[in-house]
């Protein structure tokens, strides 16, 4: 494995902005991705809460692509819940993110609660990211935080961090998380609440970031690997306390993602649906559907008989 040996200037410079839409600057983004993939795994794993699966650890493209509107004007890394958990969750936040959003917004990682590090030209960034992409993730935080006790236990984790954290949306100007108290945070979630129904130009993504100006991540040198990590650990607790999950489900998601199980293996074939089975011993019969279950299986009244079918041996009349 590589080991992480710190930032130089050079670095920074590879995201200096003229450089953002340029191809012929991938080579200088690639090293500083590889330095980046370095520096998480050295920090990796990462778990939410004692006891929980660690989260899965990706890296930002470094070239102009349409995942990041033809423009690299940093580099990431994201800690975020595995590619299964991403999945199941996939086709709901799809559901409920506007197809305008998707255009100008299409990454997938924008899709759920994110921990990162980043590097760009000021400096570098430890960061919890909510993208008002993220339905799930960002349905589930408003929800809970309806609750007094839910949002008091939100403003003290806030108010817990070490004092270079700053807390607000982008394209606002932020404040202390350890100043926060529950009026200002309430203010903040409308305005974030807001964003996500009418997103305009600009996503207004929910971000509680430390910043690190280059000059000092480069005299860290190696040791910026340490103070990445205590930052990231701080942060955990408020990634514990909003993120999804199906012990913290305040948005009644799991029920959703059984339905769009079920529908996937019943292929969307409900009870009275008539049908016609294409193999196995009833093959070209017409039958109704009386039930279909989580399994796929579906039980079908052919003529006076009764028989239980997988739904991959039948069709829609």
């Amino acid at each position: 494995m590589q080991i992480f040996h710190g930032f130089e200037a050079t670095d920074f410079e590879a995201y200096a902005p003229s450089k953002w839409q340029s191809n012929a600057f991938n080579l200088e983004r690639m090293r500083v991705k590889d330095k980046l993939i370095s520096l998480g795994r050295e920090i990796s794993p990462l778990h939410p809460s004692p006891g929980s699966p660690p989260l899965s650890m990706e890296a930002s493209v470094e070239h102009p692509a349409l995942w990041n509107n033809n423009t690299v004007s940093d580099q990431q890394i994201y800690f975020t819940r595995s590619e299964a958990e991403r999945r199941e969750l996939s086709s709901r936040n799809t559901r409920s993110t506007s197809m305008s959003s998707l255009v100008a917004d299409p990454s997938p990682f924008r899709e759920h609660m994110l921990l990162c590090i980043s590097v760009a030209h000021p400096g570098a960034e430890v960061s919890l990211r909510l993208h008002p992409n993220a339905a799930v993730d960002r349905e589930n935080m408003l929800s809970k935080l309806a609750d007094r006790w839910h949002m008091q236990s939100l403003v003290d984790l806030l108010n817990g961090l070490p004092p270079a954290f700053l807390l607000g949306l982008t394209g606002e100007e932020h404040s202390p998380a350890t100043e926060v108290d529950g009026d200002q945070l309430r203010g903040l979630l409308q305005r974030f609440s807001s964003a996500a129904r009418d997103p305009g130009d600009e996503p207004r993504v929910f971000t509680v970031a430390h910043s690190y100006p280059k000059d000092d991540v480069c005299d860290a040198g190696p040791s910026f690997l340490d103070q990445a990590r205590e930052a990231l650990q701080a942060l955990l607790p408020l990634y514990f306390h909003l993120a999804w999950t199906r012990q913290n489900d305040f948005v009644e998601a799991k029920e959703a993602i059984r339905e769009d199980k079920k529908a996937k293996l019943t292929r969307g074939i409900q009870a009275g649906d008539t049908i016609r089975v294409t193999r196995g011993l009833f093959a070209g019969k017409i039958g109704v559907v009386d039930a279909a279950d989580a399994k796929g299986q579906l039980k079908i009244r052919l003529g006076t008989m009764s028989v239980k079918l997988d739904a991959k041996d039948v069709v829609l009349k």
